[in-house]
């Protein structure tokens, strides 16, 4: 997500926060929820904070946080169906739930937590400027009810005039360098040296000093809560499971029409190898379009997948789902033409070469969705590598098991291809894989947090994700030197296990960047905490539990 293509306007408005004044009433939230009549699971403007020193002097930094409403607003170049736009005449970031789709990419790309998914409605919404108020001369919902005259609203360039201090960052505020976010803090009370979350996120914030901090804030990751694995399967389910599914699947059948490609450019043409490639085709086929079709189960409203394209200036979701579809489209179409045999046989290796060359750029746009400094686990070169390789090492040796198991003779060439390009490509990830662990551990905050995570609660699942890789190594030297079939089934289930189990822990060790919340408001451990309980089934308490009241919600 590029940083340099910013959007002018003729004035921007802005917020200015003084942390000294704030007192945790909750106003400004609670008029802005019922300004827009939101209910009680979702909140535009969140007020949480910090807490630090010893007691009996304790000292606590409040926030009071809703879309900053940024110069590079990462979420409007994030969403893939143009759901956002930002004004030229106030520079307000606003978003129309009603073309939302509920992919929730934004969500991932905003530090601040701005744009809020609603189950209920399928679809994402934010904080609107109060562009409706701002254009009859009214100040913003929140500002308006600010007991202690905390939040204040105008040009961001008169607001660092007006204030003695105009500060870019807090402790607890993402970088500013990601979005240039238009709100500025002021705060002159001394803080302690060690700030503390209280919303159950194990990041604390440090300083050398006792002053107002404004720069050199380090963030440090506390422990977290321990959970025993009850189960070796249940750990690894997620929102995004079908995620977990639509990439590993893409990436294997590109790289199984590459190794049928290049197959074609070796093998003498015989009826053997015609109906065993078109075998693979179909069955490649069948595969991406339940591909395709897991993807939209991640959406809150799947009738509207179509929109996904509606931001192929900015968006890579919407630059991967036309390159998948390129490559499902090619990929189809040379199945039809494999039922022509030898007499297509150019066609077909021409309509192979554009499947590949779109799959290809498919898994390019695919890694660019994750590379996103809100998800620093994610935000490094291992995430391109892994995805790469995941083609590399289940393709060839899934194209070797169905051409194999069609009928298809004279392949031993193909299996000490595919056992190499496995044991290679495996390899290749464990280091890629270690540099990455290594960079993120000397790291700070949530990248440190996602190493945690991968050592501790998910430890066991990620050594054996590295057991099952080491087993695929050698079984796939054995199919490169042997050209055995059971040792290549063998080889394959365990490189799949391993890849789908290193692809789940992509999706579950990574902690994003968040504003702090309260100990109980906007609080990941309290809100599972009232799921369990059943603390969550009264609706006043603003926990999502999939229902309210007696009504279930319905899903389009």
């Amino acid at each position: 997500m590029s940083n340099e293509t910013l959007f002018p306007v003729e004035t921007q408005y802005g917020f200015h926060f003084n942390a000294d004044r704030c007192i945790g009433c909750h106003s400004c939230e609670a008029a802005c929820s019922e300004k827009n009549g939101l209910p009680p699971h979702i909140a535009w403007r969140k007020v949480g904070y910090l807490e630090g020193g010893e007691f009996p002097h304790v000292t606590r930094l409040y926030y009071s946080m809703a879309c900053n409403h940024c110069e590079n607003p990462v979420c409007l170049k994030g969403c893939p169906t143009g759901a956002y736009v930002k004004y030229l005449d106030t520079g307000a970031v606003v978003q129309d739930s009603d073309i939302c789709f509920g992919c929730r990419y934004c969500t991932w790309v905003c530090p601040y937590g701005a744009p809020v998914y609603n189950p209920e409605a399928g679809s994402v919404s934010k904080c609107n400027f109060c562009v409706d108020r701002l254009a009859v001369g009214l100040k913003p919902a929140c500002v308006s009810a600010c007991l202690g005259h905390a939040l204040e609203f105008g040009e961001v360039s008169r607001l660092g005039e007006e204030h003695s201090q105009s500060l870019h960052d807090l402790p607890g505020f993402p970088t500013s360098s990601i979005t240039r976010p238009n709100i500025r803090f002021e705060r002159q009370e001394p803080l302690p040296k060690e700030l503390t979350r209280v919303d159950g996120e194990p990041l604390k914030y440090l300083s050398d000093g006792t002053s107002a901090i404004t720069d050199g804030v380090r963030r440090e990751v506390g422990g977290w809560r321990q959970q025993p694995l009850s189960s070796i399967l249940k750990p690894l389910a997620s929102e995004e499971t079908p995620l977990v599914f639509f990439t590993l699947i893409v990436q294997a059948a590109v790289g199984a029409l590459a190794t049928l490609w290049g197959s074609a450019l070796f093998v003498p043409a015989a009826p053997s190898f015609f109906s065993a490639q078109a075998s693979l085709l179909w069955g490649l086929t069948g595969f991406v379009a339940v591909a395709m079709g897991l993807s939209t189960a991640h959406l809150g409203k799947p009738r509207y997948c179509y929109r996904a394209l509606y931001n192929l200036r900015y968006a890579w979701v919407s630059r991967e789902i036309l390159a998948v579809g390129g490559f499902f489209a090619f990929l189809a179409a040379s199945a039809m033409g494999s039922l022509f045999g030898e007499t297509w046989r150019g066609t077909l290796w021409g309509l192979q070469t554009a499947g590949v060359l779109m799959g290809l750029a498919g898994i390019y746009a695919m890694a660019r969705i994750y590379r996103i400094p809100a998800r620093p686990f994610w935000d490094h070169p291992h995430t391109s590598v892994s995805f790469f390789v995941s083609g590399l090492v289940l393709g060839p040796m899934a194209a070797l098991l169905v051409l194999t198991t069609a009928g298809m003779l004279g392949v031993s060439w193909l299996a000490a291809l595919a056992g190499l390009a496995l044991a290679a490509g495996l390899a290749i990830q464990s280091v890629s894989e270690r540099l990455h662990l290594r960079h993120i551990a000397g790291c700070e905050g949530e990248a440190k947090a996602s190493y945690q995570l991968l050592q501790g609660q998910y430890g066991g699942l990620f050594r054996a994700r590295g057991a099952l890789r080491a087993a695929a190594v050698l079984l796939g030297i054995g199919v490169a030197v042997g050209d055995s079939y059971f040792i290549a089934v063998t080889a394959f289930l365990c490189a799949a296990a391993a890849e789908l189990i290193g692809r789940a822990l992509f999706y579950l060790a990574v902690v994003p960047m968040t504003m702090p919340g309260a100990f109980f408001l906007r609080s990941r451990q309290f809100e599972t905490y009232a799921r369990e309980t059943g603390l969550a089934n009264d609706p006043l308490v603003g926990v999502w539990n999939g229902r309210h009241g007696n009504a279930v919600i319905r899903k389009e």
